[in-house]
C-alpha cells in the first residue's frame, strides 16, 4: 500500500496538468482494488480543479466516456476493467446535499463494498460520514487551492483529513 507520512503538495499550471496528476495518482492506488475501494475525498472551492482531477482519474482507469460534474445528478457511474473484473468509477458531488444522511442515502456504503474507485467532490461537507468508513476503504484526501495565477493550483494529498 501507499501511505504518506504527512502530506505531499503539487503545483499544477493548467487543467491538463491537474488531469495528469489525477491519472498518476489513481495508477498508484489501482492495485488496491483487489481487496478494497479507493475513495478520493476532494476538497476545494468552486472551479479549483476537482472535476479536472476526476477527468484524469477516468483517463487513468481507461474510461473513454467524457467525465462531467454530477452536481445535478449527485452521482455518475463509469464502468472500467481492472484486476480481472468490471469495476466502476463513481463520481459523487455533495454540493447540493443538505446533510450527511443524504450522502449515505445515495448508497455510499454499498459502493465501497464493491471495490470500486470513488471520487467525492466537496468531501468536507460529509467528512464525518466518510471517516466512518476508514476501515472499509482507502481514503485519500485531496485539497485544491488557487495558486499565484488564474491557472495555477496547489494540490495537497494526504491519508488524513485536510
Amino acid at each position: 500500500t501507499i501511505s504518506f507520512a504527512d502530506k505531499i503538495t503539487y503545483e499544477t499550471h493548467s487543467e491538463k496538468e491537474t488531469q495528469v496528476l489525477g491519472k498518476k495518482l489513481v495508477s498508484k492506488y489501482k492495485n488496491l482494488l483487489t481487496y478494497t475501494s479507493v475513495v478520493f475525498c476532494l476538497v476545494g472551492e468552486m472551479g479549483a480543479g476537482k472535476t479536472q482531477f476526476c477527468k484524469g482519474i477516468a483517463e487513468g482507469l481507461g474510461i473513454q466516456k467524457t467525465v462531467v460534474s454530477p452536481t445535478f445528478t449527485l452521482s455518475i457511474n463509469y464502468p472500467f476493467e481492472a484486476e480481472g473484473k468490471t469495476s466502476e468509477f463513481i463520481h459523487i458531488d455533495t454540493w447540493r446535499m443538505f446533510d450527511e444522511h443524504e450522502f449515505i442515502d445515495v448508497g455510499f456504503p454499498n459502493m465501497i463494498h464493491k471495490r470500486d474507485v470513488i471520487a467525492v467532490e466537496w468531501a468536507d461537507r460529509v467528512t464525518a460520514a466518510l471517516r466512518r468508513f476508514e476501515d472499509e476503504a482507502k481514503l485519500v484526501w485531496v485539497k485544491f487551492e488557487y495558486g499565484k495565477t488564474e491557472n495555477d493550483r496547489i494540490v495537497t494529498i494526504s491519508d488524513e483529513v485536510l
